[in-house]
């Protein structure tokens, strides 16, 4: 199977270390995306390591906080510090980073080494593009469908075909998140947040 090259776009769904519920998917180079999801009870940021660190894609969306609230990162000018949430999880209606604790540390770890290797790196969040980006049919069915038959009807939608079919609900986030990668390197992307704080890419 393919792994992604140095000049391809990667959705990210980074889950728990070692629950099998993380999947990159990335444009390959013969026209298609390609999806590949970490098996269960394996160390997923290792694997991440090996799929990515050795030819670092050029622009990666994670589902995941890259950031923490102002709060924790440097002087705050507001009487009452919002040491939850930033500006962009309220926007957004998504948890808080420090409600997500490890997963968040583990993430932006991740960000880090990517950025100092030459990647651009994004925050998105799946559910943030169902709801600005999707029919309201679609909007309506998702994570209440059968992730399958979503996807059937997602994929017509994307600029490129999809070589393996989405077959769980991080497989699908995944291919949200390289959407989001790819309105980014079109120009077509948004964002919540503050800029100092952390953005939301949809």
């Amino acid at each position: 199977m393919p792994s992604p090259a140095a000049d391809s776009l990667c959705g990210l769904d980074f889950g728990a270390r070692t629950a099998g519920t993380t999947v990159v998917v990335w444009n390959g180079r013969d026209g298609r995306l390609h999806l590949r999801a970490c098996p269960r009870q394996t160390d997923a940021d290792a694997w991440l390591e090996g799929l990515l660190m050795p030819r670092p894609p050029r622009l990666v969306a994670i589902d995941a906080p890259l950031s923490l609230p102002r709060a924790y990162c440097g002087p705050n000018p507001d009487d009452a510090p919002d040491f939850f949430f930033r500006a962009a999880d309220r926007l957004a209606g998504a948890m808080s980073p420090l409600f997500l604790g490890g997963l968040t540390a583990r993430a932006i770890a991740l960000a880090h080494r990517l950025r100092r290797l030459g990647a651009t790196v994004l925050e998105t969040y799946p559910r943030l593009v169902v709801q600005r980006r999707l029919p309201e049919n679609l909007q309506a069915r998702y994570r209440h469908d059968d992730p399958e038959a979503f996807a059937r009807d997602l994929l017509p939608l994307l600029p490129q075909p999809c070589a393996e079919p989405p077959a769980s609900w991080h497989d699908v986030d995944a291919l949200l998140a390289w959407w989001t990668a790819w309105r980014y390197a079109h120009h077509q992307a948004a964002s919540l947040g503050d800029p100092d704080e952390g953005l939301i890419w949809y």
